[in-house]
């Protein structure tokens, strides 16, 4: 994995990923099609999502605004970008997603905060 980096449940994520040729040039993002998926350590399908280009030659950027539904635990993404005639992946990033230690809203009254 390219890096990995850590998140609360519910909290929002920006990625910024860099693209790549096999020969090490900067992938040209102009008018490509991009996507990304987030997956378990099972290789379960948690969210689709669709990078867009920066103003950065070869870097796109994800925004997820919350993150409430993903489990907790190690997860992976990686973002796809589509040409004619060519694709070429993003470096994999890992995140771990972990439960906050302070409620945002009020606990369920079946919630235990130690054993969720």
């Amino acid at each position: 994995m390219a890096a990995s980096f850590a998140i609360k449940r519910g909290a929002s994520l920006a990625l910024i990923a860099a693209f790549t040729n096999p020969d090490g040039s900067i992938t040209n993002l102009t008018g490509v099609t991009m996507s990304a998926s987030v997956r378990d350590a099972e290789f379960n399908l948690v969210a689709t999502l669709t990078p867009v280009a920066t103003s950065t030659p070869g870097q796109a950027s994800i925004t997820v605004a919350d993150t409430s539904s993903w489990p907790e635990g190690w997860l992976r993404i990686d973002m796809l970008a589509t040409g004619a005639g060519w694709q070429v992946l993003s470096p994999t990033y890992g995140i771990f997603v972990g439960r906050p230690m302070s409620e945002l809203l009020p606990a369920q009254p079946d919630y235990n905060p130690v054993t969720g």
